[in-house]
């Protein structure tokens, strides 16, 4: 058995799991970075984790990310990849920065513990909540 079929990683871009022999080491770009921002979200969520600055930015997943203070490769699946690496590069679809930002490590201290202690019941509510706004901010691009 291959281990690289076991050993599992992140994609910087989508924050979906696969398999490491899946992902590819990408160098980013300023016009890549520049696709994966989203100005729409408030300023205390935004990643704290990494140098944002540095990486123009853009939101991404840190696990996907090969240094976090200075610039270096992205770990990317192939959707990402291709839609990133194009000659006109554009947004894909599942990206993080598409408001599926959750920006967990920014919440306060009791958000999290609330969001801990929370039945699966109020975390479904919280869920069907976040799936309309998101759907709303789908309606309310321009075409």
């Amino acid at each position: 058995m291959n281990p690289e079929k076991l050993t599992r990683d992140v994609c910087a871009v989508c924050a979906q799991v696969f398999e490491d022999c899946l992902l590819y080491d990408v160098t980013p770009n300023k016009q890549t970075l520049r696709l994966l921002q989203n100005e729409c979200l408030p300023v205390k969520s935004l990643p704290t984790t990494y140098n944002l600055q540095l990486y123009h930015c853009a939101i991404l997943q840190l696990h996907g990310m090969r240094l976090l203070d200075s610039i270096a490769d992205l770990q990317m699946c192939s959707k990402c990849w291709s839609a990133l690496t194009k000659k006109t590069p554009v947004l894909p679809k599942d990206v993080i920065a598409n408001f599926q930002y959750y920006g967990i490590s920014e919440l306060p201290d009791e958000v999290k513990e609330a969001i801990l202690m929370a039945s699966p019941f109020e975390v479904m509510l919280v869920a069907l909540c976040h799936a309309t706004v998101i759907t709303h901010h789908y309606q309310s691009k321009p075409l």
